[in-house]
């Protein structure tokens, strides 16, 4: 029940601006959510740093990611989330522990997804 009513807080706290520009900047689809699309995944980041515990990434590279991306939760969750999307197959081939946490946290299992060239399982909207 205490878990249930301090996620409600969390989402309806305020989003920070630097974590927008972060999404903005790290994650292109996200300037084509509509507004409401938006409001659900900022209330989905702000639950999900809030309960999660960042150790630091054990010399394991997502993508290239300067050292305030290393360092930032923000910026870390961003670079995830858009290679989880853009590159599902090489995130879930190369850090799969990842790979499912983003899965259960979105609910979306891009890797088998069919691929916008070829319709076969296994998308990847960017080159890898």
């Amino acid at each position: 029940m205490w878990k249930k009513q301090q996620r409600e807080k969390l989402k309806t706290a305020r989003f920070p601006a630097n974590w927008s520009r972060v999404l903005e900047e790290r994650f292109p689809l996200y300037a084509r959510l509509p507004v409401e699309d938006r409001k659900e995944l900022q209330a989905h980041i702000q639950v999900f740093l809030a309960e999660k515990r960042f150790e630091g990434c054990g010399g394991l590279e997502i993508a290239p990611v300067d050292e305030y991306g290393a360092t930032n939760p923000a910026e870390f969750f961003a670079v995830a989330t858009e290679s989880f999307f853009e590159r599902p197959c090489q995130m879930q081939r190369r850090h799969p522990e990842l790979y499912e946490e983003l899965k259960r946290f979105y609910r979306q299992d891009p890797a088998g997804w069919p691929s916008p060239q070829t319709g076969a399982q296994g998308s990847s909207f960017a080159a890898s």
